[in-house]
């Protein structure tokens, strides 16, 4: 693989990597709050109360909002050649086809 290959494939690693560590996060989240059920009732609230402020802190940890603004390598490269042509979209779906 050349370096320019490697170079297409990092920003795709990226979004994986940052996928992955929402994911991560959320398992996290969800286990916590399994747990909190289990605590006696007068400890729940601030668990709870605890467990909000700490997912309000992190922000939103939807997945697809990661992915929504992934984009392929198609998209963040476009030869020149293409540009003047006007046959991107064309070109763009005959590359998602193979």
């Amino acid at each position: 693989m050349n370096c320019f290959g490697v170079a297409l494939r990092k920003p795709n690693m990226t979004c994986c990597l940052q996928v992955s560590g929402v994911v991560s996060l959320e398992q996290f989240f969800a286990g916590i709050e399994k747990r909190v059920q289990g605590l006696p009732e007068e400890q729940r609230p601030e668990m709870l109360k605890r467990l909000a402020l700490a997912r309000e802190f992190v922000g939103p940890q939807d997945p697809l909002d990661f992915f929504r603004s992934w984009k392929t390598p198609l998209e963040r490269y476009m030869p020149l050649g293409m540009r003047e042509s006007g046959a991107v979209e064309q070109e763009r779906i005959e590359r998602l086809r193979s």
